[in-house]
């Protein structure tokens, strides 16, 4: 078989037993239900009995903690084929970001911080703090979030302003003995390029890398990889499929699997995985069409080998409104909870995002039929949450930082809030952010806290701030009740008592919901978080131009492409592709939400070839 990659044609080969190809570098192209985990085990199985090679020679990669703990699961499970003796098993199956952090905790001083270190995950302080940075050195705030972005995306080469904004943020996160999410790739990279001893201890314990996900990764990630892999690629084994690229936003490109042969030479290896083990033939052959058309770049992949003689079925439905769309998700689930299967079956209800939920909610409740929906942080107890712990560690520069923010996007008499939007306004407001991104410099040069310097400025608007903090703070030390009262009037967690008593009604209905009475499995799952997981039968709702796809710009087709084709290749059986004509406003954020168009990707599917297996339902 041979795959044409942007500079040339390359063989690949396939097969079932990637796992046996030696020596590397090894790119192993997966589709879904493929096997993928099998292969990893194999692949250590292997290492071990045919190349000699030690538990602690051995690292994998993979792309979240739950693969992980699965992976190492399956390891552990006497009797399965992926089954590794205990001394054979790999001493290090982590995320990618898990095995920074551990080169950078060995090395902490290397960046002059302390052992106990704090890893900042919250992606609104890290906002807070770009903006602050920018701020400090003169720049526009707005460069900020610039500067933020290509630290997320591992952008290798930013421009001047994003360089400078980012060194100043580094200052201000090691003023707080800090590291930030993506600093788990970026501090590891400079740590393993500048120090020949520390890179040459983490290349033993990588003498055979094992990378799933490889689609996924940005560049970041990629040097971090090439820089572990580096004196032994014939032990790089990478799994992955650019079909299934979907985290552009984080900076992810399947052309890390499209180059792979550029990257790592002639001497590299591409396979195909042969076996489609969970989706039927007619489900895959309507992804593989999708994201065939819509994305010109991929590598094209042979005709998978199906184990089952049913060609499963994909069933388009057209809806006049989204509650009718959602009545008529409920019947169906209804009629397969009722035909009485004995083993136990799976329905995953899919949407763009947790707006279009609701009314999928309310119709499962109404046809009494059990379902979960994906857990979701609520902003609102995270902010009260926050001030709280404020409260009780104040010293804290982080946190007192994050709630005087909250304070400045409430607005203050001589601040205004965040929905400000006169020139004259947003003038004030960034001069009073100015002059708070200016204690950093305060704090750095006399080696106090961030809430001592605000107390002490002479600044009439900081003053304002202070004065509301410490307010919330005396009342949390000897009223509680005053307490939520005063955080309520000043930082508005719920922008209304309506909005609180909302959140509170929707806790308790989600309490009522009805008791598992079937071994009917049915869950509400964003796309995004869908990954990984299967189902018997998968519902995906929001297939309308400007949702599904996004906008007309032909690389964010190419992606949306890419995510209903992980979406629809999470069904083993039954795929229902949904398009309503008529939302709500509050679902899709648009002002027209009556006489919404049928996605592209609906209408350009391979119906007229298999005309029996579609459904059209008005």
């Amino acid at each position: 078989m041979h795959i044409t990659t942007n500079s040339r044609t390359i063989s690949a080969t396939l097969s079932d037993e990637a796992y046996k190809a030696f020596p590397g570098p090894v790119l192993v192209l997966a589709g879904p239900g493929t096997g993928k985990t099998y292969q990893l085990a194999r692949r250590v199985q292997f290492l071990v009995s045919q190349k000699s090679a030690k538990a602690d020679e051995i690292t994998i990669i993979s792309f979240t903690q739950e693969a992980a703990r699965s992976m190492q699961n399956k390891m552990q499970e006497q009797g399965a084929p992926e089954f590794v003796h205990k001394e054979n098993r790999p001493s290090r199956i982590s995320t990618m970001h898990s095995l920074g952090q551990a080169i950078i905790k060995e090395n902490a001083r290397f960046f002059g911080l302390t052992d106990d270190f704090t890893l900042i995950t919250d992606d609104e302080i890290r906002l807070i703090l770009f903006r602050d940075a920018a701020l400090n050195i003169g720049l526009d705030l707005n460069l900020g979030d610039t500067a933020k972005d290509d630290k997320l995306k591992g952008n290798q080469n930013p421009s001047r302003e994003s360089r400078l904004i980012a060194a100043e943020y580094d200052s201000i996160l090691r003023r707080c003995n800090a590291i930030d999410y993506d600093d788990q790739i970026v501090l590891a990279c400079r740590l393993l390029s500048a120090d020949h001893g520390i890179r040459e201890k983490w290349q033993a314990s990588s003498r055979f890398l094992l990378v799933d996900e490889y689609q996924d990764i940005n560049p970041a990630q990629f040097e971090l990889i090439c820089l572990l892999s580096q004196p032994h690629r014939d032990g790089l084994f990478v799994v992955g499929d650019d079909d299934q690229s979907i985290y552009h936003f984080r900076g992810g490109s399947p052309r890390y699997i499209r180059e792979f042969s550029d990257h790592f030479g002639s001497s590299s290896k591409i396979i195909q995985m042969a076996t489609s083990w969970r989706c039927k033939k007619l489900i895959m052959k309507v992804a593989n069409a999708l994201v065939a058309m819509h994305d010109k770049k991929r590598v094209p992949k042979a005709e998978p080998i199906f184990m089952q003689d049913d060609e499963g079925d994909v069933r388009i439905h057209n809806s006049p409104s989204a509650q009718r769309e959602a009545r008529l998700i409920a019947s169906i689930i209804k009629k397969e909870i009722e035909k009485g299967i004995k083993e136990p079956r799976s329905s995953y209800i899919l949407v763009p995002t947790r707006n279009y939920a609701p009314q999928i909610e309310e119709a499962l409740t109404q046809a009494d039929i059990p379902f979960s929906m994906q857990a979701s942080e609520s902003k609102t107890l995270k902010k009260l949450f926050a001030i709280k712990e404020w409260c009780e560690h104040p010293t804290s520069d982080l946190l007192t930082r994050q709630v005087i923010q909250f304070v400045v996007d409430t607005g203050t008499k001589h601040i205004p809030g965040s929905k400000s939007r006169l020139t004259e306004k947003l003038k004030q407001r960034e001069e009073a952010l100015a002059k708070i991104a200016g204690l950093w410099k305060s704090t750095t040069a006399n080696e106090s806290s961030f809430w001592t310097h605000l107390k002490q400025n002479a600044d009439e608007s900081l003053k304002e701030v202070a004065n509301a903090l410490a307010s919330i703070s005396t009342a949390y030390e000897g009223n509680f009740e005053e307490f939520l009262k005063l955080t309520q009037q000043i930082c508005r967690p719920w922008p209304t008592s309506k909005a609180f008593f909302n959140e509170m009604e929707n806790f308790e209905k989600g309490k009522k919901r009805p008791t598992q009475i079937s071994s009917h499995m049915v869950r509400i799952l964003t796309i995004q978080n869908s990954k990984g997981l299967q189902a018997n039968n998968v519902f995906i709702v929001g297939l309308e131009e400007g949702t599904l796809p996004r906008s007309t710009d032909e690389r964010e087709i190419a992606e949306d492409a890419r995510l209903l084709f992980v979406a629809i290749t999470r069904a083993t059986d039954v795929v229902h592709l949904g398009h309503a004509r008529l939302r709500k406003g509050s679902t899709t954020f648009k002002e027209e939400s009556h006489g919404l168009k049928e996605s592209r990707f609906l209408r350009n599917l391979p119906i007229a070839e298999e005309k029996h297996h579609y459904h059209q339902a008005k």
